[in-house]
């Protein structure tokens, strides 16, 4: 043979322990979301937020990682103490989906709008 042979690097046990926990958990299930394959945009902004909520570097997140970061982070939305109506609102504005505004309230008042502050009318400088 000609080509130059692979150097196989194999990951520390405690890592082969978590994967293989992680595969007997999933046995028999199907997942609730497609990473595949691992270069979308939605797998590397999963993989940075796994990546800051353990405090690990992005190439050290596991597919466990991810999984435990999801659970994590929706147990989080379960408890009582959080509005959860509040984060979805402002990821839904700044995503730009199924948002929208109160807009200009009132009759014939296109030149103002509405403060947020004490619902009195602003003038604005268009027509």
């Amino acid at each position: 043979m000609t080509g130059k042979a692979k150097k196989i690097i194999i990951p520390p046990a405690e890592d082969l322990i978590q994967m293989s926990k992680y595969f007997v958990r999933l046995k028999g299930t199907r997942p609730m979301l497609n990473l595949y394959p691992a270069d979308t945009k939605l797998s590397t902004i999963i993989r940075e937020c796994a990546a800051e909520w353990f405090n690990k570097d992005q190439r050290m997140i596991f597919n466990a990682d991810i999984d435990d970061f999801l659970r994590q982070l929706f147990e989080a939305f379960a408890d009582k103490d959080v509005k959860t109506t509040a984060i979805l609102t402002d990821i839904k504005k700044h995503s730009g989906m199924g948002y929208q505004s109160g807009g200009v309230s009132g009759i014939n008042k296109y030149h103002s709008d509405k403060s947020r502050v004490d619902s009195r009318m602003i003038r604005r400088k268009r027509r």
